[in-house]
């Protein structure tokens, strides 16, 4: 391999730190055979010294705008100014701590471990790090691998890293608490705090242009609610101009529904809250006084499972078997799975089944009109 010049012995020293643990192989195997005595020659910029062995031999014409090193070609550029000293690009230098798993990136890579730290008190946190858009021009597979190895720095760190992404796939890797969203109004921006990754995309796609937006908490919510208002006459074309969008935990649909309330939205909007969370200004509730599973599964319990056994195509002996069994486990966001799992459905199918039976035996008229009602005078038509 080459002798590196002055402009590349920063990074090649923070590779040899890490030899012991791991050895990076060379990517041309020919590299090993070039001169290691070579010097620089004088009044040429030392980027471009590091000729591959055939323009060595004069097999290849050095071109004027580039040279090849053993590992990437560089481009000649001007001993004045910025980029001096190109080296290797930053691309690559992460793509080989992507590569490694996090004891030898962090033995091999050693850039921020090196960095003098700010002083801190016993059990307080380190400076805050920031980065934006650290997913560019990664493939999404190394965009979830770089977000794990992000919480796997700051665990071991404890330290804090602040992230600006437009990617789906940093968005759903993140834990909820570590996913905020500023939403821009008159008054300046309101913090969102464990916001769902299908909100914020929401948000940054413009594909979609609905009259009005209704916020619930999660998928289950938005199933039900969509059943619901299926049942009124007009309920398809209501459909038709709103978007039902999942936000997450009640504390952020009651959010919204005070952000639409006050007009700090760009676009009309309501939240539906579950009928276990009280409801503030600018949000209407979902039937019942309980999480949408207990108030559905209960309330076909109480109809002896009406005509499920139909619409799932099992016997009714052993569905309501398999329907009283999940109803045994106190964890209720489980009961579409554990069902799903003895009649081999996905829990979104039986639910989305179970929710349509709801409706259609145990909705009542004035919790229908309620809602429905409530959508249309959001849209302008009056109740």
């Amino acid at each position: 391999m080459p002798q590196p010049s002055r402009a590349l012995r920063p990074l090649a020293g923070c590779v040899a730190a890490g030899a012991a643990a791991v050895e990076l192989p060379s990517i041309t195997p020919a590299a090993h055979k070039e001169d290691h005595g070579a010097e620089p020659a004088a009044r040429e910029p030392e980027a471009v010294l590091h000729e591959s062995p055939d323009q060595r031999a004069g097999k290849l014409p050095s071109l004027p705008g580039s040279c090849e090193t053993g590992r990437t070609s560089v481009c000649r550029r001007s001993p004045e100014g910025p980029g001096r000293y190109p080296g290797p690009s930053s691309f690559r230098r992460a793509a080989w701590a992507r590569s490694l798993p996090l004891r030898l990136a962090l033995a091999n890579f050693p850039a921020a471990r090196a960095r003098p730290q700010p002083s801190r008190g016993e059990g307080q946190k380190s400076a805050d790090r920031g980065g934006y858009q650290q997913e560019a021009s990664l493939h999404p597979r190394a965009q979830r691998r770089l977000v794990k190895f992000i919480l796997e720095f700051c665990r071991l760190k404890r330290t804090q890293v602040i992230l600006s992404t437009h990617s789906p796939y940093v968005l759903e890797e993140l834990p909820p608490e570590a996913r905020v969203l500023l939403v821009p109004t008159p008054d300046g921006p309101d913090v969102l705090y464990g916001i769902s990754p299908e909100f914020a995309l929401t948000r940054l796609d413009e594909l979609v242009h609905p009259e009005a937006y209704i916020y619930v908490e999660d998928r289950t919510a938005e199933a039900w609610l969509r059943e619901i208002i299926a049942q009124h006459p007009e309920g398809a074309s209501l459909l038709a101009r709103i978007r039902i969008s999942p936000v997450g935990p009640a504390n952020v649909v009651r959010m919204m529904g005070g952000l639409a309330q006050a007009r700090k939205l760009p676009h009309k909007a309501i939240a539906v809250v579950d009928g276990d969370t009280d409801a503030n200004l600018g949000c209407i509730k979902l039937p019942g006084e309980h999480a949408p599973e207990k108030v559905v599964f209960g309330g076909l319990k109480e109809k002896s499972w009406s005509r499920l056994h139909e619409r799932f195509g099992i016997g009714a002996g052993d569905l309501h078997t398999y329907l009283d069994d999940a109803l045994l486990n106190p964890d209720f966001h489980r009961w579409p799975a554990l069902v799903g799992d003895r009649i081999v459905k996905s829990s979104v199918s039986v639910w989305e089944t179970v929710a349509t039976e709801w409706c259609r035996v145990c909705l009542s008229p004035t919790d229908r009109d309620r809602i429905v009602d409530s959508i249309r005078t959001l849209l302008g038509e009056g109740a």
